[in-house]
C-alpha cells in the first residue's frame, strides 16, 4: 500500500468504529439486527427509474463483528458474499434476505487478509483483494481454505497499491485502484499484467473514487463512493459505465441513483448482477439496493436535434482540483467555475483552457465572507454574485479585485422563502434564483435586493421540473436544468409559460447526469456536471454549423462531399464561389467535372 494514502484510508475507520458502539447498544432492542430486512414499501418508486429499493441492509452483528461498511459483492445466485471495510471475513446472505451464517468465510484474518475490499469468484475459487497488503488472496469457496498458488502478488510491482474492486471474465482479472483512478488488468491464470486491457479513462470521466466493478461482457460498471467534502459533508457517488471493447466511457448507461438519494443511498461501493438486476452496496449507509439493467433509458430517447457540441466541452477541471463544479459564468475571456467542495471559484482562460489563478476567488476569501457552500454564480461584469444554500443569501464580490462587498449582497432570500437557492441569472435589473425544494424561480430587484413576487416563475412544478439546479437565459428564454430528470426545461421569460421546443433532452444520453451550473454566450449553452468534473457544451440553435463535414470516395471511386448549408464552387481558390445548382448532401462530384474548389455556407 502507498503509505501516503493512510490518511485517506484511516479517516473513515474512526467513523465506522463510532457507529459500532451505537449498533451494540441497539442490539437488544431490535431482534432483526442479524438479517436483511425486506422492506420494498419503505422506498417510494422514483419518477426516473420507477424502481423501489428491494431490500435494506440492516445494522447487524455476530461474534465476528458488524458488517456496517459493506464494500465488495459477489453471488452465486443464491448466496451473496459481502466484504467489510473493518472486518476480516466474508459475510454471507441468502439473496431472499436472511443472514446465512453457515456460509460465512472466516479464514481471511489468519491469512493476513485484514483490509478486505473487492471480491470475485469463478464458482470454485473466491478472490479477495487487500489494499494494505497490495495482494489478492484466494480461498476455496466451499471450505474457505486458503489457495496461495492462485493468489496475485504482482499488484505492488505494477503500481496497483490501493486495489479496491475485482471482476473477471474468466480469462482476465480487472482490479480498480482508488489512488491511481484506473483499472489494472491481469491474466487470471498466470497473474501477469495485461496493460493493453487497462481502463485509463476513469479520471477524465470524473470517476475519482472507484471501488467495485461488474460487467455483462459488453458494458463495465464501476462504483464510485463519492468523497468527503472540505466542510465535512459527503459528496454523493454514482456508478459509471464503460464500453468493454473500447474501454471508454459509455455515459448513457451510467447509474447516478439520484432517485434514491433522498432515501439515503449516497455511496455505492459493491456491485454484482444476475444480468437483469444490479445489486449495489452503500458503504456509508449500511444498505444494499438494486436497479434494473439492460433496459432502455427511463427517459424518452433524445431527438436528433444536433444540440450537442462536444468540441466546446471543457474537461480539465479535475486535474486542477476543481472536482465538484457548481456554478459557471464567463465574460468571454475568463471562465469562472465554483466548486462546492473546495469553497472556492476557479478561473480559467477560455482560449487556452489554462488556469488563471490570479483571478481565482480562493477558499480563504469565500470562507472569510461566510460563503461556505457556493452553488450558482452570475456577474454583471463588475460584481460576482454567488448563492449559498446554507446561508439563504447571495454573496457579492468585486470581480476585478476578488474581495467581498457586503453592501452589494442580497440578504432577503430566507424571508422570501427561498431557503434552498441554487442557480441564478439576471438581466441586469432582476435576479432570478432557483430553489431546490420549492420548485420555482424567485425574483429579486438587483439594486435593492428586495423580493419581487410578481416576477417569480412558478410554472416549474406543473411542467415536471421539480429539482431545479441551475439556470441561464438569452434574455428571451430562461432555461432551468433539472437534477433528477437530467434535462433542461425552457420557459418564456416574460410570460413564464413553457416553450418545450427549446428544451434540451440530451443530457442523459450525453452523460451530463448531475447538471449543477449553466452559462450561455448566446450561441452555446455550457452546463457543468457536479459528478464528472466537466463542462458539457450544447448549441442553442440545435443545428450543426454550415460547412463541409467530410470528403470521401465511394465504391465507384467517385468523390462524395457531405455538407450542411449551401454548397458553392469555384474554378480557382481565390475566385467567386457560386452555388452549385440542385446540390444536396451527399453531393457526388462526377468524373467529367473539371477541377473545382468547394465551400459550404
Amino acid at each position: 500500500m502507498d503509505r501516503s494514502n493512510w490518511k485517506r484510508s484511516i479517516y473513515p475507520l474512526g467513523l465506522g468504529l463510532a457507529l459500532i458502539s451505537s449498533a451494540w447498544t441497539t442490539r437488544a432492542q431490535d431482534p432483526l439486527l442479524d438479517s436483511l430486512s425486506l422492506e420494498p414499501d419503505a422506498w417510494a418508486p422514483s419518477k426516473i427509474s420507477n424502481t423501489s429499493v428491494q431490500f435494506q441492509l440492516r445494522y447487524y452483528m455476530d461474534a465476528a463483528g458488524w458488517n456496517g461498511r459493506p464494500i465488495g459483492l459477489w453471488s452465486d445466485g443464491n448466496t451473496m458474499y459481502v466484504t467489510d471495510w473493518l472486518f476480516s471475513k466474508l459475510f454471507a446472505y441468502n439473496l431472499a434476505g436472511p443472514r446465512d451464517y453457515a456460509n460465512d468465510i472466516n479464514t481471511l484474518a489468519p491469512a493476513g487478509n485484514r483490509t478486505t475490499r473487492g471480491v470475485w469468484s469463478d464458482g470454485t475459487i473466491i478472490w479477495v483483494c487487500d489494499d494494505f497488503e497490495d495482494r489478492i488472496f484466494a480461498y476455496n469457496l466451499q471450505s474457505g481454505e486458503r489457495q496461495e498458488d492462485r493468489e496475485f502478488d504482482t499488484l505492488a510491482g505494477a503500481g496497483n497499491d490501493t486495489p479496491a474492486g475485482l471482476w473477471s471474465d474468466g480469462s482476465t482479472m480487472w482490479v480498480t485502484d482508488d489512488k491511481d483512478e484506473k483499472i489494472y488488468a491481469y491474466d487470471l491464470m498466470t497473474t501477469l499484467r495485461q496493460p493493453q486491457l487497462d481502463f485509463d479513462s476513469l479520471s477524465a470521466a470524473g470517476n475519482h473514487n472507484p471501488r467495485d466493478l461488474w460487467s455483462n461482457g459488453t458494458t463495465l460498471w464501476v462504483a464510485d463512493t463519492g468523497d468527503w467534502s472540505s466542510w465535512g459533508d459527503w459528496v454523493h457517488g454514482k456508478v459509471f459505465a464503460y464500453d468493454m471493447a473500447t474501454r471508454q466511457r459509455d455515459a448513457a448507461k451510467d447509474f447516478d441513483f439520484q432517485s434514491l438519494r433522498d432515501a439515503g443511498a449516497t455511496s455505492p461501493a459493491g456491485l454484482w448482477s444476475n444480468g437483469s438486476t444490479l445489486y449495489v452496496s452503500d458503504w456509508r449507509n449500511h444498505r444494499m439496493f438494486s436497479t434494473p439493467i439492460g433496459k432502455a433509458s427511463p427517459l424518452e430517447p433524445a431527438p436528433v436535434d444536433f444540440s450537442r457540441n462536444p468540441e466546446g466541452d471543457f474537461s480539465k477541471m479535475a486535474e486542477q482540483g476543481n472536482m465538484h463544479p457548481s456554478g459557471i459564468w464567463s465574460n468571454g475571456t475568463t471562465q469562472w467555475i465554483a466548486d462546492i467542495a473546495d469553497d472556492m471559484i476557479y478561473a480559467y482562460d477560455i482560449a487556452t483552457g489554462l488556469r488563471a489563478e490570479n483571478l481565482d476567488f480562493d477558499t480563504q476569501t469565500l470562507q472569510g465572507a461566510g460563503n461556505g457552500s457556493p452553488t450558482g454564480i452570475w456577474s454583471n461584469g463588475f460584481t460576482l454574485y454567488v448563492t449559498d444554500d446554507v446561508d439563504d443569501k447571495i454573496y457579492a464580490y468585486d470581480l476585478n479585485v476578488q474581495i467581498n462587498v457586503k453592501s452589494r449582497e442580497i440578504n432577503t432570500l430566507g424571508e422570501a422563502g427561498n431557503q434552498w437557492p441554487r442557480g441564478l441569472w439576471s438581466n441586469g435589473t432582476t435576479m432570478w434564483v432557483a430553489d431546490w425544494e420549492d420548485d420555482k424561480l424567485y425574483a429579486y430587484d438587483l439594486k435593492s435586493g428586495s423580493h419581487t413576487p410578481a416576477k417569480d416563475i412558478e410554472t416549474l412544478k406543473a411542467a415536471g421540473n421539480e429539482d431545479p439546479s441551475s439556470i441561464g437565459s438569452d434574455g428571451t428564454i430562461i432555461w432551468v436544468a433539472d437534477w433528477e430528470d437530467d434535462k433542461v426545461y425552457a420557459y418564456d421569460l416574460n410570460s413564464k409559460e413553457r416553450v418545450p421546443e427549446r428544451d434540451f433532452d440530451s443530457l442523459r444520453q450525453t452523460g451530463n447526469l448531475s447538471p449543477s451550473g449553466m452559462w450561455s454566450d448566446g450561441h452555446n449553452l455550457w452546463i457543468t456536471d457536479f459528478a464528472d468534473a466537466q463542462v458539457y457544451a450544447y448549441r442553442l440553435s440545435k443545428q450543426l454549423p454550415s460547412g463541409i463535414h467530410s470528403i470521401r470516395r465511394n465504391d465507384a471511386e467517385e468523390i462524395v462531399i457531405d455538407f450542411i448549408g449551401t454548397l458553392k464552387s469555384s474554378m480557382t481558390l481565390d475566385g467567386d464561389f457560386l452555388p452549385v445548382e440542385n446540390a444536396v448532401s451527399p453531393f457526388i462530384v462526377t468524373p467529367s467535372r473539371q477541377a473545382s474548389f468547394f465551400v459550404a455556407e
